[in-house]
């Protein structure tokens, strides 16, 4: 089986990605550097993704790379955001409340 997949960031080391609307300035954000939509297609040629996932990269590091947390899936028409516990949100340095913000920063293709 063939899978074809896309990405798409946000960085915040531009200090804005609000030309689109109602997407937020990740500025905003506490300790993470960049938040990835990605995509994943069965064909090349589809014109919907088949699942959609989101990401984030924090500003803590382990060697030369940052942190990686999950943050949603959009699967099947619904959104479903990425359970997580405090310790967890400890090692990545970000709070609940950065953490709960990050799905607005998802560009989940909704159609």
């Amino acid at each position: 089986m063939l899978t074809v997949s896309a990405e798409q960031s946000v960085r915040a080391a531009c200090g804005c990605y609000s030309n689109e609307e109602g997407v937020p300035d990740l500025a905003e954000l506490r300790n993470i550097k960049s938040v990835t939509t990605g995509f994943k297609y069965s064909q090349s040629d589809d014109e919907r993704p088949t699942h959609q996932y989101c990401y984030a990269h924090t500003t803590k590091s382990i060697g030369n790379s940052n942190l990686r947390v999950d943050v949603a899936n959009f699967l099947k028409g619904k959104l479903q955001p990425i359970i997580i516990d405090e310790k967890s949100l400890s090692e990545f340095n970000i709070t609940r409340i950065t953490f709960e913000q990050l799905v607005d920063y998802c560009q989940f293709d909704r159609l």
